[in-house]
């Protein structure tokens, strides 16, 4: 649909691979076509050289706008799947955040009650620094992961441990524990230092603390998953760069493509091998 302007050219030209015009027209006001019949065509070549040739090159430009109008059809249809692509995979961890913030909000409103325990345990001073530095020890330097049978075997051990300690919640304290690598042997250690009576405030405020830890590692690499394509998706279309030549690490623009198309990747369970050489100018 469009307007036509004065002295416009539509319909089929002189050597044009159309056999026939297709579309219509309605006139919106008084208006004069000129209309040449294909059967003319041939005369109109012979007697009208000229005009042939005007038409000819009209038919020409037609294509170039043709071809640049698909040119740009095929890009947007591109652009729209690589966008569709995109926002999939920053659904992922987007909702990820959303999910963990709810939980780490909900988590943190149960530090009060943890804190009041911490605040009346009669803990000696020398044995709260001594464990404070266990607890970083964890946190900073993880242990080796277990694998889903080790892990599950050993969830087991420990649960059933702090069932005969007395834990209302030692599931859930369990879970905590071994997603750190925190065995049965540790926590017996635990309680062998600190004794029956701080043990268990003790080892509500270490979990505590692993929770929070653990929930705040969850948002942040939720948060790098999402810078991390962005700058995919801006090496990958050179968004910010110049016109002009300038230096390229070409790995990075090899590694920002499969991160980019990743949705494609994993939908036709395709698996990808990077052998690049790390000492490219």
């Amino acid at each position: 649909m469009g307007l036509l302007e004065p002295l416009e050219i539509r319909g089929l030209l002189p050597y044009g691979r159309m056999t026939h015009a297709t579309g219509g027209a309605v006139a919106m006001d008084q208006a004069e076509v000129f209309a040449v019949h294909l059967e003319h065509f041939s005369e109109m070549i012979r007697e009208k050289p000229i005009l042939t040739e005007a038409l000819v090159h009209h038919m020409a430009s037609r294509i170039r706008n043709f071809t640049a109008m698909r040119a740009q059809n095929e890009k947007l249809i591109s652009l729209g799947k690589l966008s569709a692509g995109l926002a999939h995979e920053l659904n992922n961890p987007a909702s990820a955040m959303v999910s963990t913030s709810e939980s780490l909000l909900k988590h943190l409103r149960l530090v009060p009650e943890v804190f009041k325990g911490v605040m009346t345990a009669k803990i000696e001073p020398e044995l709260v620094d001594d464990l404070n530095t266990w607890l970083f020890d964890i946190i900073d330097n993880p242990r080796a992961k277990l694998n889903l049978f080790e892990r599950t075997k050993a969830e087991d051990q420990l649960t059933d441990w702090l069932d005969d300690q007395n834990f209302e919640d030692s599931m859930d304290l369990a879970e905590v524990l071994l997603d750190y690598q925190v065995l049965t042997s540790d926590v017996e250690k635990m309680q062998a230092i600190t004794g029956e009576e701080g043990f268990q405030t003790t080892l509500r405020w270490i979990a505590n603390n692993l929770a929070t830890e653990k929930l705040f590692g969850d948002i942040r690499d939720s948060a790098l998953r999402i810078a991390a394509l962005l700058r995919s998706i801006t090496d990958y279309s050179h968004m910010d760069r110049v016109q002009d030549r300038q230096p390229f690490d070409i790995n990075a623009g090899i590694r920002s493509t499969p991160r980019t198309l990743g949705h494609k990747i994993k939908s036709g369970k395709i698996e990808v091998e990077e052998h690049l050489h790390e000492g490219l100018p």
